[in-house]
């Protein structure tokens, strides 16, 4: 239980961005019995998810600290669980690699230690309250609290964006939440955002309770990603599983359906039944479409075929991105729109 009187530093989607989480910390006025809550989001796209999630930990060791789960935490416990699942090719498509990297120290393979699965799979909360403030990564629906069940409503905890942050609804609480980056900490009468999308070269953002005080830190560096490479081939490493694709050729209204095979960051290797449409995906065309699926924020990409190849029961056409599915364009909102 948080005593009253304790000051409560609130910080949310750090991204792997480690420095920054230290500067801030070294700005924030920490006493002996102050509390941090961490609204999730440790990992993936920033350069060191690994050191933050070692960073939370130090701080537990001192003081009392409770930890959220973000949507990136969810999809990369899917991915620990099951490399070939569609969850596991969103967390790679929404900056898994730079994580697993930060795990890894031949650039080959990658190892999380014991401390990190269990702080995963035991650690991170879905929702948290003091008598004040209700605290989630993303938001919340528009229904009382008291009838929301953190497992029922796990994916609006997890990934609501436009309907919540549009809402008027008096939850009975101050909602304190990351997920959708905004050029700056918005205090508005229901909800406070403190996503000030660090990784997006902007700014990490730190909430001092009750004095609603924000203390931030600039990002310092663009970091260049790194990935894994194949230890045969010693190129980016390829992952072997099926993600829903809808795409089509330039020009082209209609949509069609393909699965992954094997993908990474850069282009993957689809597969359809449709052997017909060998006509409308030849070498060389543009294409462009969706990967994944609603309920894990579907992301759009454009690109061309490298190669189509036509066998007895399929097509299968190798992809070279021109938009990957995940880029850090227009990815920051100014809170005014």
């Amino acid at each position: 239980m948080i005593k009253k009187t304790s000051p409560i530093f609130v910080l949310t989607d750090i991204h792997g961005c480690a420095d920054e989480l230290n500067l801030l910390l070294k700005k924030l006025p920490i006493t002996d019995d102050s509390t941090f809550i961490f609204l999730g989001d440790y990992v993936d796209r920033g350069p060191n998810s690994k050191q933050v999630i070692d960073t939370i930990l130090e701080l537990k060791q001192k003081y009392q600290v409770v930890t959220l789960m973000g949507n990136h935490e969810q999809l990369f416990i899917e991915f620990l669980r099951d490399e070939k699942s569609e969850k596991a090719g969103m967390f790679i498509y929404n900056g898994g690699s730079t994580t697993l990297s930060s795990y890894s120290t031949d650039a080959l393979s990658y190892t999380i230690p014991d401390e990190h699965l269990m702080f995963l799979a035991e650690d991170l909360l879905l929702m948290y309250q003091t008598e004040e403030y209700v605290f989630v990564h993303a938001g919340l629906p528009n229904i009382p609290l008291k009838n929301i069940d953190p497992l029922k409503y796990t994916a609006e905890l997890l990934w609501i964006r436009d309907s919540f942050l549009a809402s008027n609804f008096d939850w009975g609480k101050t909602v304190v939440h990351g997920h959708t980056p905004y050029e700056m900490a918005s205090i508005e009468s229901n909800r406070i955002n403190i996503d000030t999308g660090c990784v997006f070269n902007n700014k990490l953002t730190a909430l001092q309770l009750p004095e609603k005080r924000l203390y931030n830190v600039e990002r310092r560096s663009t970091a260049t990603p790194r990935y894994l490479q194949d230890p045969l081939i010693r190129t980016t490493h390829r992952f072997i599983g099926k993600i829903p694709i809808k795409m089509s050729p330039h020009g082209e209204l209609n949509i069609f359906n393909f699965s992954t095979i094997d993908y990474n960051e850069f282009g993957m290797l689809v597969q359809t039944t449709e052997r017909e449409l060998h006509e409308l995906f030849i070498d060389d065309t543009d294409i462009s479409g969706t990967i994944g699926n609603l309920e894990y924020n579907d992301m759009a990409f454009s690109g061309f075929i490298v190669r189509q190849v036509l066998k007895q029961d399929e097509l299968q056409l190798a992809i070279k991105f021109t938009r990957p599915p995940y880029t850090k364009q227009d990815t920051l909102k100014s809170k005014h729109k």
